[in-house]
Order: C-alpha cells, then structure tokens, then sequence
C-alpha cells in the first residue's frame, strides 16, 4: 500500500540498446532517489515503479490495490513523452481519484504543452521536493482540494487555462545528504548490471549559457548551479557502497568540472576513502586538457569522460556560446587517451542555416577523435529547442516551432527525430545521417560489455559510407531509420498484442 506512486515511464529506446550492446546501461531514477525522503518525512508510504524494467501489469496492479492519492511521473521529451501520455490516461481510468503529477526538465519548460493532456492535473515546476510534499499535504489535509495556489511551483488548468503558482526557490542539496535508495532495491540488480555500475547527482544545474541548453532557461533567477557538499557525497556514496558494494559511478551531474576544484578535490577524496571505485563524469574539453589534471584524475579513478562537442568551426560555437573550441577537444582526446581514459564525444545537428557540408565536418572530426583517441566513440543528436532557451526564441519568431499541438511535440521533442522541425528541409536524410553516424562512431566499453558482431560489422559498413564521397541520399539507412522509427513509435504500451488505450491512443 501507497500514498504516493513515483513511476517512471517505459523506454523502447533502452531495450533497444540490447541490440548493439550486450549488457547497456540503466540508470536508477535519481529524481525519485531525492524527492521520497521529503515525501517519507511528511509521513507518506512511497512506492517507486519503473517500467523500463516492470510491465504496465504491475502498474495496473498496483492501481487497484492501493489507490494511491498521487502518481508522480518523471516526463522525458520524445517517444518518451508519448508513453508517459498513455500512462496518464491507463492511471485515471483505472484510479480515477488519483492526482496525477508530471515532473522533470521537460514539463518544467514546457508545462503549458504538457498541460493540453486532460487527465494531467498538476506539473512541478523546477525542483520537485518541496512541491510535491506540500502539494500531496493539502490534498490529504484538505479532501476535495483542486486547486493549491499556496503551493509554490507548481503548473495546472484554471478556468481552462494554463496557470502557475509563484516560482519555488531550488533546495539546498544537503538537507538530505543520503536519498531514499532503499525504495529501489528490487530493482538494483537491474541499475548495477554485471558491471556493478551505479548512476549519482552531486550537483545541479550548469554556469555556462550555450544557446540551445535547458539551463539557460529552468533556474531563471535563482543561483543556475549548485553542489552538494563533499562531505554530504562522501556520506552518500559510504552508504551505497555498504548497501550495494557498486565497481562503478556514473556522476549525473551537468559538468562534474564546473567547479574544477571542487570536482578534483572530490574524486580526490572518494579515491582515499574507496579506492576499489571506478568512476564517470560529464566535462567540457577545456577542463579536461591539461595532462597533470587529467593524470591525477586518472589515478583517482577516473575512467570515462563524455563530452559535449556540438560542432566544429569557431563561428558556430561562438554563434552558439559554446565557450569553447574544436582544439580545446582535440587536446583534451590526446590527454584522455594518453591516461586511458575513455571518451564520448557528442555532436549536435539540425541548427537553422546549417549546410550539409556542416555536417560532414562533424563526420571528419569525429574521424580525428577516433585516430587521436582510439577508445572513444561519437554521436550525434538533431537539435530539439527547448522553450526558454535563444534558439527556441529565434525559432518561435518565425514561427517555426509547434506551440500549441501535444502531438506534434512528441515528435518534435525527440532529440532523434528530424519530423515537426519545420527548417531541416530533408527530415529523412538527417534522420539517415544520424543513425549512420552513430553507428560508424560507435565503441563498447568496458561499462557495456563491448559491441556484438552486427554492430562491429555495421560500424565497419557505416564509417565506409560516411567518410567516402560525402553521399546525401543514403537509401539503406534511411529505410532501416524507417523500421527503428516504427519499432518506436508504433502502439506505446502493449499487453497481449493490444494496445491499452484504445481509441484514444489513436493520434499518438
């Protein structure tokens, strides 16, 4: 039994990943990891359901057997976005008392979209913490509740319009230094894998305003970044350690560099205490350059770096406000693979006025990469604007972007989806292009268990294609995004070859 359900929403693309890896990973639901100790404070029995790993019968069960007074959902954008539509709707019918919540990045910033589905109640905007313990207080303090104005953060329909309640300040990341992890212990097996890799977050939000970038627009007016103290991680991950004895961290964090001290300083501290753990983290190239830094870290741990690389002429990361150059990544691959430490370099396409010349550069960089780091691997995402950011505002001028239509931003979400972006004037060729690039760049890992033979095959196949005459039709990839996409955005949620939502599923 359950006052509160936090459900994460299936994933299609993650049980994809099987068919290129043999052991992909998959990441704990860190959202609901913070928010249920607030939750568990307030009194409330939690339960968390992850769909990624369950089937929607045990959701169903779960349902009629506790009705629980509020379902949080974790909202990706995509094909993501589709399914946790469904869930909404399988929830109110089956629970028709149950408040249903949406929370994460995306219904933050996109909340007046989001709120156009009917059975959605209620969006969390910005940290979920408080907003949810105070918002499931008065609606068990006060039956009968719909509309909580007194509840910071938080979006819902009023007289058939979208309305906020007054921002919610970000919370201090160290009132609850350990989160309620134990809620996931079912599931742990599953999170760790048989690399023994966990997924944490010791810090939120980002300093650096590239133009495309949620954290130019999610903390406006509060502090953009924040850390959790190094002795609160320290206490955190002793527990972890002691609980579920991980080989492995991935650190969730934006930019584990972002305060290059603090970061240095903690996977210092981590190494002295732990020294049996490996770890990941997300940086920019030019805090990952310089070979006594990288070295040490090295030392520490260190074993994998994602980067985020974009594009590669000066004018374009500057246009962008990248903040950096192609030579600080370029540097930064000779550094990494001299330490060992692996690399993924990620490239983003689709901007406004791109060329296809733009996106064979990525292809020639992303070749340089991989001579210059030989245990790395790139890929590449089309650009979906996220509302707040410029590169929404420059769009939404000309009207390029779907404002009003749920349906449409599913599809133009998807950071694999070149549909609804009404400027990319080939939506299959971009969608062809990345699935060949992503194949000709991809690398196991010692976290994945390396490729299988199809993918090593593929990838061999893929780079061919790519680095020759700079083709623009590329029929086979076109045709096989086609049957991925039908895999993907065919019936979201099936039992017994049934679609669950019926009719009403029809225009998703």
């Amino acid at each position: 039994m359950s006052d509160i359900l936090l459900i994460q929403p299936p994933s299609t693309l993650q049980r994809l990943q099987r068919l290129k890896s043999r052991s992909p990973e998959l990441e704990a639901p860190l959202p609901f990891v913070y928010i249920a100790p607030y939750l568990l404070d307030a009194g409330f029995r939690v339960a968390v359901l992850d769909l990624r790993i369950d089937n929607v019968s045990a959701l169903e069960r779960c349902l009629r057997e506790s009705r629980p007074l509020l379902a949080g959902i974790s909202v990706m954008p995509g094909s993501m976005l589709r399914d946790t539509i469904t869930i909404t709707r399988l929830i109110k019918r089956l629970a028709p008392g149950t408040k249903v919540v949406w929370g994460g990045t995306f219904p933050t910033l996109h909340y007046q979209v989001c709120l156009q589905v009917q059975e959605l109640d209620f969006v969390v905007c910005g940290d979920g913490e408080v907003t949810l313990t105070e918002l499931a207080t008065a609606l068990r303090d006060a039956e009968g509740i719909s509309l909580p104005e007194d509840v910071k953060g938080l979006a819902y329909v009023r007289d058939g319009l979208p309305h906020t309640t007054a921002p919610r300040e970000p919370v201090a990341l160290d009132h609850h230094p350990i989160g309620a992890w134990h809620l996931l212990d079912r599931y742990m097996p599953h999170y760790l894998g048989p690399s023994g890799l966990l997924s944490l977050n010791t810090a939120r939000g980002c300093p650096y305003r590239c133009t495309f970038c949620y954290n130019t627009a999610i903390y406006r007016g509060f502090n953009r970044y924040r850390t959790k103290s190094i002795d609160a991680v320290l206490e955190e991950i002793e527990y972890l350690v002691h609980r579920y004895a991980p080989r492995a961290l991935i650190f969730m964090d934006d930019d584990f560099l972002a305060n290059r001290k603090r970061g240095i300083e903690l996977l210092t501290s981590i190494s002295g205490r732990f020294p049996q753990l490996r770890y990941r983290i997300d940086a920019r190239a030019e805090e990952l350059k310089d070979p006594r830094v990288v070295a040490h870290l090295a030392k520490q741990g260190l074993e994998s770096a994602f980067f985020g690389v974009e594009g590669v002429s000066g004018e374009f990361l500057d246009r962008i406000k990248k903040g950096q150059d192609t030579d600080d990544t370029l540097e930064a691959a000779r550094v990494c693979a001299a330490n060992g430490i692996q690399g993924t370099y990620s490239f983003t396409c689709g901007y406004p006025d791109e060329t296809c010349g733009d996106l064979y550069d990525r292809v020639a960089m992303a070749t340089m990469l991989r001579r210059l780091h030989p245990a790395s691997r790139s890929q590449i995402e089309i650009i979906s604007p996220i509302i707040g950011t410029p590169l929404y505002s420059e769009l939404a001028r000309k009207s390029l972007v779907p404002e009003d239509s749920i349906e449409r931003w599913c599809r133009f979400s998807d950071w694999k989806s070149a549909e609804e972006k009404a400027w990319i004037a080939d939506a299959s060729f971009y969608e062809a292009f990345q699935l060949a690039f992503y194949l000709a760049f991809s690398r196991g890992s010692r976290l994945d268990g390396g490729l299988r033979l199809s993918s090593r095959l593929l990838s061999n196949w893929s780079r061919f294609r790519l680095c020759g005459k700079r083709p623009i039709v590329l029929p086979e990839y076109r045709a096989g995004n086609y049957l991925l996409k039908q895999i993907i955005w065919g019936p979201s949620l099936k039992r017994g070859g049934l679609a669950l939502c019926g009719q009403d599923q029809t225009s998703y």
